[in-house]
C-alpha cells in the first residue's frame, strides 16, 4: 500500500500539478504534498533496515513496522489532503486564496468639455491673437494622421476633409487606397484660413 502511494506522490512532486475534476492544484503546496505522500514508504524501509540490522528477523518487531507503517500511511494522505485543500473554493471552481482588495477606488475625472469658442493666445509682444481650437490639444495627435484623425483635427466632417483632398486644397498622401495627411500640412492650412 505504501509503495502505491510512494509511486503518486513521486509523480505529484515531479510535476508540481494535479488536476481531478474540477479541482485543480499547483505550485509549491502540490510539490510538498507530494513528499509527504512518499514519506510513509521511506520511513518504513528505513525503519525496517535498521530494526533487521539491530535485532535480525524478528516477527514481531517487523508487524510493529507495518503497523507503523500503516499509521504513517493516514497521517501522510490526511496532511497532504490538508494541503491540496488549503485555499480551494469549489463555487468558484479556483484553488487560489481570495484575498479582498483593499485599495479604494478613483473616482473617474470629469471630462473636459469643448470649448465653444476659439482659445485666445497672448504672443511675445503682448498682443493676443486667436488660434483654432485645436492648437491647444495639438498634443495629442499624431504627425501623420488618417482621414478621420485629420478631420477631428480641424473640427470638419470626414467626408468634407476628403473634398478639399480632392480639390487640391490640402496635401495628402494615398496609402494602401487610403489618405494620410501630416500635421504640418492641416496646421499650413489652418493658417491660410484664418
Amino acid at each position: 500500500m505504501s509503495i502505491l502511494l510512494f509511486i503518486i506522490g513521486a509523480g505529484i512532486g515531479l510535476v508540481g500539478s494535479l488536476k481531478i475534476g474540477s479541482f485543480e492544484a499547483n505550485g509549491m503546496r502540490v510539490r510538498v504534498a507530494g513528499v509527504v505522500l512518499c514519506l510513509p514508504f521511506l520511513l518504513s524501509r528505513l525503519l525496517y533496515l535498521l530494526a533487521v540490522s539491530l535485532f535480525g528477523q524478528d516477527s514481531n518487531l517487523i508487524g510493529l513496522i507495518a503497523f507503523l507503517e500503516l499509521i504513517g500511511i493516514g497521517v501522510a494522505s490526511s496532511v497532504s489532503y490538508w494541503l491540496l485543500m488549503l485555499g480551494y473554493h469549489p463555487e468558484t471552481s479556483q484553488h487560489k486564496v481570495q484575498r479582498p482588495n483593499f485599495t479604494p477606488k478613483k473616482p473617474n475625472p470629469p471630462k473636459p468639455s469643448k470649448p465653444s469658442k476659439r482659445p485666445t493666445i497672448t504672443l511675445f509682444d503682448g498682443q493676443s491673437t486667436e488660434k483654432p481650437a485645436t492648437f491647444a490639444r495639438m498634443r495629442d495627435y499624431p504627425n501623420i494622421m488618417n482621414s478621420a484623425e485629420a478631420a477631428n483635427y480641424l473640427n470638419i466632417t470626414e467626408d468634407a476633409l476628403i473634398e478639399l483632398i480632392e480639390a487640391g486644397k490640402l496635401a495628402a498622401s494615398v496609402i494602401n487606397y487610403r489618405y494620410h495627411i501630416s500635421r504640418i500640412a492641416l496646421d499650413e492650412f489652418n493658417q491660410a484660413q484664418d
